[in-house]
């Protein structure tokens, strides 16, 4: 395939193909009616020719074979020729049963009579005929009619009645000012389709635009809504929480920018002036080993944090595996408390936990280790969120379906304005900017490690004064 691709505007492209499509149609339908009408008119008109000439054979019978002149043969013919809806311009001839004319109408034959061409075997019959008669002066086409002329149940004559075939094109060829209209309704269709194919290609211009300003990274853009159509402002309205969305992904790209490089630095900072001040000789002894003692405390909380980035760009990626093991989850929680505790050395946070006794037992197939990480999340930020006085409430719940673990503290609560961002990766609240130092990502981490279990992780409910969480690991 050609790498040079001949492109259209959607505007040209659509509005040419109706207008096409327009023209084609209205050929279709008029071609049909046109048809049709030509059919019936064509019938219409043997029909009336056949009714004309045998009126005429009867007037001719009871009048020695020619056609009636008294008072009038023309008045007497236009009658009939009105009566049967025929042409106001009838040419009549009557033969004899040899061939020769004996009456006529009008008396005078018209030019055209000399350049028709017909066999008298056509005309010569005893049973009534239709027949056509093509001019040899200009090809007009004449609908011919026969009839015996009958007396006294001898046949002495014969009418022949000759009209232009009706042409039901033609005749509309001459209505020049309904041509003229017809054209002018052509036009008038196509720009009533060019109009509207360019309020369709309008906001999709506008989107394809906007998304080539998202490209070079503006994102700060406003999109028109005064559309009618459901549609076009359903679009609208995507973009809009587009930009919006990226315009809200790039701050918080520039934020956790600066407090990643800041989270790391502050212990490489501090890990390098302790290191430096031992290596100098500035501290000794216990001091010096004191100091050495908070250095590795610093690389712990920095393996810690970059372990963290590890495992979530892992996770993202759906490369971090599961196990699916069968266990007692009560004892899961009991043991995974114990150890928080443990870690927590002499604070004053009440952790109570809550395992009502199940007959059925609380068995279910899963990863305490990935349970486990998920519940240290939780309570490392229940305690930072709490007094030092505060309490912590776990309490293990059945469903159907499910296992639910309940995790209530009574800290500060998390702001209405920021609890439908709380699981975006590397968001930080407020509070946690300027108080607790972080990644943002331990509740993201949390909830991807939920699902990837098949269960999930919700905020239940938050004010100010307490925040609860729901683990859901399902129970089959």
């Amino acid at each position: 395939m050609s790498d040079t691709i001949r492109r259209r505007s959607l505007l040209r492209y659509w509005s040419v193909r109706y207008f096409l499509l327009l023209l084609a149609g209205m050929a279709v339908v008029g071609g049909s009616v046109l048809g049709y009408l030509q059919v019936d008119a064509v019938a219409r008109q043997k029909q009336g020719a056949t009714g004309l000439v045998r009126d005429v054979a009867t007037a001719a019978a009871a009048n020695g074979g020619r056609i009636p002149g008294n008072p009038s043969a023309g008045r007497w013919l236009s009658e009939r020729v009105n009566q049967y809806n025929l042409d106001i311009r009838p040419i009549v001839l009557i033969f004899d049963p040899q061939g020769q004319v004996i009456s006529q109408f009008p008396p005078v034959p018209p030019p055209e009579m000399e350049y028709l061409r017909y066999d008298l075997q056509d005309v010569l019959n005893d049973e009534p005929r239709l027949f056509t008669i093509r001019s040899a002066l200009d090809g007009t086409v004449y609908q011919a009619a026969t009839y015996p002329v009958s007396e006294s149940s001898r046949t002495i004559g014969y009418v022949l009645y000759l009209t232009p075939r009706v042409d039901i094109v033609q005749g509309i060829l001459e209505f020049k000012v309904l041509i003229f209209l017809l054209f002018a309704f052509v036009l008038a269709g196509w720009a009533a389709i060019y109009v509207m194919t360019r309020r369709v290609v309008q906001p999709i211009r506008q989107a394809a635009d906007a998304a080539n300003q998202m490209i070079t990274g503006n994102y700060s853009l406003q999109f028109a809504r005064e559309y009618r159509e459901q549609e076009m402002v359903e679009l609208m309205e995507s973009f809009q929480e587009l930009a919006d969305k990226l315009n809200r992904l790039e701050s918080l790209r520039s934020q956790l920018l600066a407090g990643v490089t800041h989270e790391l630095k502050t212990p490489v900072t501090s890990i390098s002036g302790l290191i430096q001040a031992v290596k100098g000789q500035v501290v000794s002894g216990d001091e010096a080993d004191m100091f050495l003692e908070v250095c590795l405390k610093e690389s712990v909380r920095l393996q810690k944090m970059i372990e963290d980035l590890l495992d979530f760009n892992s996770f993202a990626d759906s490369t971090i595996a599961a196990v699916n093991d069968r266990c007692e989850l009560n004892r899961v929680l009991a043991g995974i408390v114990e150890r928080w505790r443990m870690g927590q050395g002499r604070s004053e946070l009440e952790v109570i936990l809550e395992l009502p006794e199940r007959e059925e037992g609380w068995s279910v197939r899963t990863d305490p280790g990935r349970i486990e990480q998920i519940m240290i999340n939780l309570l490392n930020n229940a305690r930072d969120a709490s007094a030092p006085a505060g309490t912590v409430s776990i309490r293990l719940a059945a469903a159907p379906d499910a296992f639910h673990i309940r995790i209530h503290d009574t800290g500060k609560g998390i702001p209405a304005a920021e609890q439908a961002e709380i699981f975006e990766p590397f968001y930080r609240g407020n509070n946690k900017k300027t108080r607790v130092r972080g990644l943002g990502i331990g509740l993201t981490f949390s909830r991807m490690i939920a699902r990837s279990l098949g269960g999930d992780l919700v905020l239940s409910d938050s004010s100010p004064g307490s925040t609860t969480f729901t683990l859901t690991v399902p129970s089959s």
